[in-house]
């Protein structure tokens, strides 16, 4: 009895050419009745009854010949198992690598699926007869030529891989540094491991199309509800696409990446935001994103504390690395080690010098990369990079039209090139080796007039952050007078947003003898407001009492409350009470005799932080009951949220928990709508401290690190110090003494360098008992030594008392 082989059945058939079994018989069916093909019932390996089979008619091997032939001469790229990439036709890879005719569709659904590039893996899937249920989707992914180096972060994306959990990996840099290349690298590496996706957003790109491609991409997975979904005529939801995204992609096994993902629209940027939400929960959805900044979908949160996204800041190539791609160019070490430190191992000037016919050695290295980028720009393009070239930041491209002959083609050309960077949707930045080139060229006076023209560009915006902008190029066109009504006006703004330090910078390139008169009272105090900000204390006491003197000199009461208050926020927390208190006083009747209802609750706060410090609860209480009684009448969100902050630390203080706890949820509710960072950060780390002293160790460690998060984002040095105290002394108490080291001695610097005495003295007695622990006896008596000694310059013998009995029984114990 003649048996067909089972590769001649419909099942074989069906899955050899990747058609449904429903739709097959009608292809088969249109294929026998055109005279390609004969059908036969008969006998088959492996099945009981007799099945149909289907073979080539004389005819139908004449066209499947030309058929393969016609396939046969089409060239592919090859990357064999050394790492290149070669250029073969089929039949040249099929014969080299001894694959049979029967095996060409097989290799041909490889390709298909890898979107044109063969590898070693493939053909030799395809020799062991194995059939791959993973999915390239590729046709988008530039493949690598020459790949050097990346080794530490391609690691870093295959561990991130290994875990289960989805999760998104944020790739940023600036242009031409490598972040497609390595991206596109990893993929590629990972296709025969996951289901791969890559697509490009391009500025025209709608969240239609970007849903077309996934769908494509999913439909060849198995799984076409997003396809169909998409093929209706009804009105789709997008909880409905992100709903079948999340259900079809949970556990298989995917990562996808998006690149140029900075060009994303506000359609785009709303769609991705909820399917992150989405995913938070499943498993093997790998998202990368790869742009020019960092991506607006997510908050520090997600990175720092719960590590759903990571993220990655690529860099320059690593010197080896570096080396690879000059090549035979830089024998010299001395001649490298130049290059290195000029280019950073940008790719860009490391190609533009591996390209040229010149001996390296010899050459100015900077002055080359100039010549061989500036001789091919037009005078169009010269004229936006000089214009470019003034900006410190990004800026959108309205930014450049102070020239008719600049346009948005230029500006494209520019991008193009990797000359101008485009980090967000019509944001652009230059590389900082072109913008020192471009502005050296610049006259003093083609200087003055962009300067001058970039500051209108900034106060058109109407943003309060990019008022510090227009302060700065006031001050490098010469207009000294326009810089300092900015920052004078506005100063307590930008300091409130988290920008004290670019607020001070820009402050301090104002000379003092150009201030006026009038205005010197004001800018000495905004100067030291920031210096107490930024930790540097004993500069802010003298510039704060310059400011006083100045204020009383010229009946400036505004400023002299100010000033004062801030003298007393200084002293107090050096052990310094009576003077403080002094100072709070004084703020409180200038303010009363100004009827300034903000400055007087400020004033009752402080009052009411100082006697709580001290221990006299009962008057703090009553001082910050009145604060929050002020703040309730004017309806000040702001000032709410501080009195019962600090309503909740006096609690703390006086071992009322439970008090403690509803005065800071009140406070909470209110900061979550008026997002102040620097109060949200004090709540944090005074929630660390109560759940510390009622043993809930997990729930301080989070409170402490969303403090310290907060604070490092916002330039304030002391309540930093204080949320990696606590933070230090909540690890303590869990036995994870590395951490708790790192995290009291980073504590204990800021509070040396502002002499905070109290603060060094309660975090050296914590380092003391750390050691203690650790069994270093002589560090630990340093440690407990130096609390003692800080507490003497306290005026606050409850805590001289209470200390120095503690330390008193470790010593004993250091003695026995």
């Amino acid at each position: 009895m003649f048996e067909a082989p089972r590769e001649v059945g419909q099942d074989l058939i069906s899955e050899g050419i990747s058609i449904r079994k429903d739709n097959l018989p009608r292809v088969l069916k249109r294929l026998r009745d055109e005279g390609f093909i004969e059908e036969r019932t008969m006998h088959m390996r492996g099945y009981a009854r007799r099945r149909k089979a289907y073979f080539l008619t004389p005819k139908g091997q004449r066209v499947a010949e030309e058929l393969y032939k016609e396939i046969a001469s089409e060239r592919v790229s090859y990357k064999d198992v050394e790492g290149r990439l070669r250029s073969l036709t089929l039949r040249e890879l099929m014969e080299e690598e001894g694959l049979k005719k029967s095996q060409l569709l097989s290799l041909l659904f490889r390709i298909w699926e890898g979107e044109g590039t063969v590898t070693r893996t493939m053909i030799d899937s395809i020799l062991k007869g194995e059939k791959t249920d993973r999915v390239a989707y590729l046709n988008e992914a530039p493949l690598p030529h020459v790949f050097y180096g990346r080794e530490q972060e391609l690691k870093e994306l295959s561990d991130w891989c290994m875990d289960r959990r989805s999760g998104i990996y944020v790739i940023t840099g600036i242009a031409g540094i490598g972040k497609t290349t390595l991206a596109a690298e990893f993929l590629n590496r990972k296709r025969e491991e996951f289901h791969v996706f890559w697509k490009r957003i391009h500025r025209w790109d709608s969240l239609k199309s970007i849903l077309s491609h996934l769908a494509l991409f999913l439909a060849s997975t198995g799984r076409p509800r997003l396809k169909s979904l998409l093929a209706t005529d009804k009105d789709i939801q997008l909880g409905e696409i992100v709903q079948i995204l999340k259900e079809d992609l949970n556990g298989t096994g995917t990562i996808m990446a998006f690149d140029d993902f900075q060009r994303a629209s506000d359609e785009l940027l709303g769609f991705f935001t909820t399917w992150k939400e989405a995913i938070e929960d499943t498993e093997g959805i790998k998202i990368i994103l790869i742009g020019r900044h960092v991506i607006p979908i997510y908050d520090r949160r997600e990175v720092v504390l719960e590590g759903f996204v990571k993220e990655m800041v690529l860099e320059g190539l690593d010197e080896e690395s570096s080396r690879k791609l000059l090549g035979e160019k830089v024998k010299n070490e001395e001649v490298f080690r130049r290059i290195y430190n000029i280019t950073k191992g940008h790719p860009l000037f490391l190609k533009i010098i591996s390209t040229t016919s010149e001996p390296v050695g010899e050459m100015d290295i900077k002055r080359y990369i100039y010549e061989e980028i500036f001789k091919n720009l037009s005078p169009e393009e010269i004229n936006l990079l000089s214009v470019a070239s003034i900006y410190r930041l990004p800026v959108s491209s309205n930014a450049f039209f102070i020239d008719e002959e600049i346009d948005f083609r230029t500006i494209d050309n520019l991008v193009e090139k990797n000359l101008l960077q485009e980090i967000s949707y019509d944001y652009y930045e230059v590389h900082d080796i072109i913008k020192e080139f471009f502005y050296r060229r610049l006259t003093p006076i083609q200087r003055r007039r962009l300067h001058r023209a970039a500051a209108q560009y900034y106060l058109e915006r109407g943003e309060k952050k990019d008022l510090v902008e227009a302060s700065y190029h006031y001050i490098r066109a010469s207009e000294i007078y326009k810089a300092l009504k900015i920052l004078l006006t506005h100063g307590e703004e930008m300091i409130a947003i988290g920008m004290t330090d670019e607020f001070y910078s820009t402050l301090l390139n104002i000379r003092e003898k150009d201030v006026p008169e009038e205005l010197k009272a004001s800018y000495y105090y905004l100067k030291g407001e920031a210096e107490v900000i930024l930790g540097r204390w004993d500069t802010a006491i003298r510039t704060l009492r310059e400011a006083l003197k100045r204020a009383e000199k010229s009946d400036d009461d505004l400023v002299a409350a100010d000033a004062s208050r801030l003298l007393g926020y200084i002293l107090i927390r050096r052990g310094e009470r009576m003077e403080a208190l002094s100072y709070f006083q004084k703020s409180l009747r200038r303010a009363r005799a100004l009827g300034d209802q903000r400055r007087s609750t400020l004033a009752l706060i402080d009052l009411g932080e100082l006697h709580s410090l001290f221990g006299d609860f009962q008057t703090a209480r009553e001082y910050l009951r009145r604060s929050l009684k002020q703040a309730e009448e004017v309806s000040d969100k702001d000032l709410m949220s501080r009195a019962y902050v600090s309503l909740g630390i006096l609690y703390t203080n006086w071992e009322r928990p439970e008090d403690a706890i509803k005065m800071f949820r009140r406070a909470l509710g209110l900061l979550k709508k008026s997002g102040n960072l620097f109060e949200m950060g004090r709540l944090k780390s005074n929630l660390g401290i109560l759940y510390t002293k009622e043993g809930r160790y997990d729930l301080a460690l989070k409170n402490f690190e969303e403090a310290i998060k907060a604070y490092k984002g916002s330039g304030e040095v002391r309540q930093l110090g204080y949320a990696l105290a606590g933070s230090g002394e909540a690890s303590l108490r869990i036995g994870d003494l590395k951490t708790a080291e790192k995290r009291l001695k980073e504590g204990l610097s800021i509070f040396r360098k502002l002499g905070e005495k109290l603060k060094i003295a309660t975090t050296s007695f914590t380092l003391g008992e750390l050691y203690m622990k650790q069994g270093e006896m002589e560090a630990a008596r340093e440690y407990f030594e130096e609390c003692v000694e800080s507490l003497k310059g306290v005026q606050n013998p409850t805590y001289l008392k209470k200390y120095e009995t503690m330390v008193e029984e470790y010593l004993k114990k250091l003695r026995d």
